[in-house]
């Protein structure tokens, strides 16, 4: 809409509410769908990070989604970046430890409830998102899907 010349504006009462899938495995899949699609925006929608042009445009995409998406790549590559510091090797060790068993835990179907679950799907769905991201910047196109389940 911005990029076509309109003006954007900001809805203080409007409220939107989604129903979450099922299962985490479902979730993970929309999440790495999105991560395609904002990689490819972050790719090719150069135009959102002119700030000379459009300084509160640059701004808000910055800090209301690009930021968003990019923090669980930020997070991965601190993970192996850690790896080469030998002060730090110990902590990314620990954090590649995690970004596995996460992975793996998601290829086996595994489940988890409580406050354990909650952090399991937090990360899960950062995860795949991330790696979403890094594929869609890397010139991923997605394929259709079917809708997700609710």
């Amino acid at each position: 809409i911005v990029g076509d010349g309109h003006r954007v504006l900001y809805a203080r009462d409007a409220v939107a509410r989604e129903l979450l899938p099922p299962d985490v495995e479902t979730e993970a899949s929309r999440r790495f769908r999105i991560g395609i699609g904002a990689g490819r925006v972050l790719r090719h929608e150069t135009w959102l990070w002119d700030v000379r042009r459009r300084p509160l445009v640059a701004l808000v995409f910055f800090s209301r989604k690009a930021a968003r998406w990019l923090a669980p790549v930020a997070a991965c590559l601190a993970v192996a970046f850690g790896l080469f510091s030998p002060s730090l090797r110990p902590f990314a060790i620990a954090g590649a430890v995690v970004i596995a068993g996460l992975a793996l835990s998601l290829a086996l179907r595994r489940r988890t409830s409580g406050r354990a679950g909650r952090l399991y799907y937090f990360g899960v769905i950062n995860l795949a998102l991330a790696a979403g991201v890094v594929a869609g910047l890397a010139g991923y196109r997605r394929p259709a899907w079917p809708r997700t389940v609710r």
